[in-house]
């Protein structure tokens, strides 16, 4: 679908973000500020947007039918992998939870966060949606979670 650069052997200028840097953040507190990436993964999401801008895809028609359509289009939400993921320490999970556009009126914060502790079966995690200034993806609900691997 799009060109991908592969990693090279090359040192971060950039620290990894920490667990402890990431407790700061929740629900109710999001990051005013942009999560750094790794620099390939960075590359790669800039490719993925230019390559839908260059063929006239609306990212949010994108995401909605990658992860809602056709056998998905009547799941709630896709608790998925971030793809491009922030430059987080290796223990350190990624994933997004995508709220289907068609029910997001359903979900509050509240039946969010009883969903992912049902999903991640009560271990701990730290999760947030991005404010607008920080979102590509502006018009699907949709949550970074942060966790440890076991």
């Amino acid at each position: 679908m799009f060109f991908c650069y592969k990693k090279k052997h090359t040192q971060e200028s950039t620290p990894k973000i920490t667990w402890n840097f990431l407790k700061q953040f929740h629900i109710m507190n999001p990051p005013s500020i942009t999560l750094n990436r790794e620099s390939i993964v960075d590359r790669n999401y800039k490719l993925l947007k230019l390559y839908l801008k260059n063929n006239n895809i609306n990212i949010n028609n994108f995401i909605t039918n990658k992860f809602f359509g056709y056998k998905n289009k009547f799941k709630e939400y896709r608790f998925i992998k971030n793809e491009f993921p922030y430059y987080v320490e290796n223990h350190i999970n990624h994933h997004i939870l995508w709220i289907n556009p068609n029910i997001a009126n359903i979900f509050d914060n509240s039946k969010i966060i009883d969903l992912v502790n049902k999903i991640l079966n009560n271990k701990e995690y730290i999760i947030f949606k991005n404010q607008n200034n920080n979102l590509s993806v502006s018009q699907i609900i949709h949550y970074h979670i942060f966790f440890k691997n076991e």
